[in-house]
């Protein structure tokens, strides 16, 4: 039986506290994706192809297309993502102008309709930067020593290392719930001293997770239910 990962109110107040827009000429870039790895008969070299992409300046905005984003996936066994690091207007506009010098001088005219989605997906505001910090259940389930979760130490460490931090030195702003695991969205921080300090916990057999400065979260899909 499956069940919908529905992660719409909670990125919703995530991405929009308070109920606040995106700065003026800033947005959201949400995607709906059918994937290969979903066991879908997809061409190209990443194996994704895309259904419908949008533009969202506000929370309500992206609760307004919800129901359409739910049936889309549903139509097209795809899921929905959104960057949690917001575009710009300017330097979309930009990166797709030369993109399109590009492709008309190589004669790539049919790669025109697809300018605006590349461009969106590959811009973003660099001083409101998001990592994701990318859980499986391998890290997830890994043995502590009883005193705190795998997660809490993965937490931890994040607090510990360099980098931008939140109120209360927090670098995580959101656990968003995947369909085999956890997204952490996390302010910029040391990479590199992040996966030390998760090595210098080995007793507790936590690999080091995947981390991500410019990939999308997930905001919709279903999985089922022993996934």
């Amino acid at each position: 039986m499956k069940r919908a990962v529905d992660n719409f109110e909670l990125l919703a107040k995530t991405l929009f506290p308070n109920g606040k827009e995106a700065a003026e000429g800033e947005f959201y870039f949400v995607q709906v994706l059918v994937r290969g790895k979903d066991g879908n008969n997809v061409n190209g070299n990443n194996k994704n192809r895309l259904v419908r992409y949008y533009v969202v300046r506000s929370a309500e905005k992206l609760l307004e297309i919800k129901p359409e984003v739910e049936l889309l996936c549903t139509m097209h066994n795809a899921r929905a993502y959104i960057h949690p690091t917001p575009r710009s207007d300017k330097d979309v506009a930009a990166i797709m102008l030369q993109q399109a010098v590009k492709e008309f001088t190589e004669g790539n005219y049919h790669m025109f309709r697809r300018l605006y989605s590349t461009a969106a997906g590959q811009s973003f505001v660099t001083d409101k930067k998001i990592f994701i910090v990318d859980l499986d259940p391998e890290q997830l389930n890994a043995e502590t020593d009883g005193k705190c979760t795998a997660l809490d130490a993965i937490k931890m460490a994040l607090i510990i290392c360099r980098g931008k931090a939140g109120e209360g030195n927090e670098k995580v702003i959101a656990e968003v719930p995947t369909k085999s695991g956890l997204h952490l969205l996390c302010t910029p921080f040391d990479v590199g001293q992040f996966e030390h300090l998760l090595g210098s916990v080995q007793p507790y057999g936590i690999p080091a997770p995947d981390v991500h400065k410019n990939n999308p979260t997930v905001l919709f899909c279903w999985k089922e239910d022993d996934q």
